[in-house]
């Protein structure tokens, strides 16, 4: 059975944020010590094929202190985005941890730790095969959260982080067994049907690759700045890209022709911004050739509509939308899934 066994592999990795929001670089912790302790684990190198069942998955940790038998009460999730980025911001925490994690998974039940004794976290099989299934671990990088959840006063659970003892750093272990040979792969990427000889390819939504080609021409990073169908309360300054339907599609040369809004929100007092944003996106797609993302080759941009300006929310942030009419067409000669 194909095995990974990975570790945290540099110090922005794995990221503790405590009650106070100052990151912190110095030991990993989750439950309750002035205030509420969660932190973060970025891995690299999780090669995992398309299609594949997850069959074993764990994290180690190798605590740094011995605890007590205080109740810790804990929850795991992942980033649900490809390619997640190091934490570097409080604002970073927030925007991935209050909008886009897996189902989380209870991880209760802490007994004693004993200094540098590893413990293994709970099974997060779903987890994984969630982030494989969903297509976001195409960039090989899994980035899981730790987070307190309702622990007693003053119960804690602290781990070595990666620049306290780099041998030490928590690990990742996971067991999966790949898709029969000609099944259909369940993540973003071509396969081939048994028996058949027919490519198939999973597409994404356009809004998605739409805000896939942004961050990749550096206007924000996809999960941080750049959202996809749903707007967050925070940070005031971001992107958001909204699938509106379209136009009806040509299946015999396999083109779609769907349509994206794309919402810029500025900072108060800052309508210059907002501006400025909409100028570089109109930029980026307007000027743009052939671009692949995932399953779709997308050929033309046609803006309709021009800026429209959406004045103030409550709380004084400018808004503004434009609208582009898309053609897309799979990048291999396929059919679809």
């Amino acid at each position: 059975m194909p095995t990974l066994d990975l570790q945290v592999g540099a110090g922005n990795d794995d990221i503790r944020h405590p009650g106070t929001h100052a990151l912190s670089q110095f030991v990993l912790a989750a439950g309750e010590s002035g205030g509420t302790q969660d932190s973060s684990m970025r891995f690299t190198g999780v090669s995992i094929p398309s299609g594949s069942t997850i069959d074993v998955a764990y994290l180690t940790f190798t605590p740094d202190a011995p605890s007590g038998t205080t109740v810790v009460r804990t929850n795991l999730g992942a980033h649900t985005v490809d390619n997640s980025r190091q934490v570097v911001t409080d604002i970073d925490w927030h925007n991935i941890v209050d909008a886009n994690l897996t189902a989380l998974i209870a991880w209760d039940g802490h007994g004693a730790w004993i200094q540098d004794a590893e413990e293994d976290s709970i099974s997060i099989i779903s987890i994984v095969q969630e982030l494989l299934d969903g297509g976001f671990l195409a960039s090989e990088i899994a980035h899981f959260f730790w987070l307190n959840n309702g622990s007693d006063v003053n119960a804690l659970r602290r781990a070595y982080q990666y620049e306290q003892y780099v041998t030490k750093a928590v690990k990742l272990h996971i067991e999966y067994t790949e898709a029969a040979s000609g099944s259909v792969g369940s993540s973003s990427g071509s396969a081939t049907a048994s028996g058949t000889g027919v490519a198939y390819v999973v597409i994404n939504s356009p809004a998605f690759d739409i805000a896939t080609i942004l961050d990749r021409e550096s206007i924000g990073v996809l999960g941080v700045k750049i959202f996809v169908g749903r707007e967050p309360e925070t940070p005031d300054e971001c992107i958001t890209v909204y699938d509106t339907g379209g136009f009806p599609p040509s299946p015999k040369y396999l083109r779609d022709n769907p349509s994206v809004q794309i919402k810029v929100r500025t900072l108060p007092d800052d309508g210059k911004t907002a501006s400025d944003t909409l100028r570089d996106i109109r930029n980026v797609l307007l000027n743009s050739g052939n671009r692949i993302v995932s399953g779709s080759t997308y050929i033309q941009y046609h803006e309709f509509g021009g800026v429209i300006d959406l004045g103030v929310d409550i709380k004084g942030r400018f808004m503004a939308v434009t609208n582009f009419r898309l053609v897309r067409v799979l990048s291999i000669a396929t059919n679809r899934v």
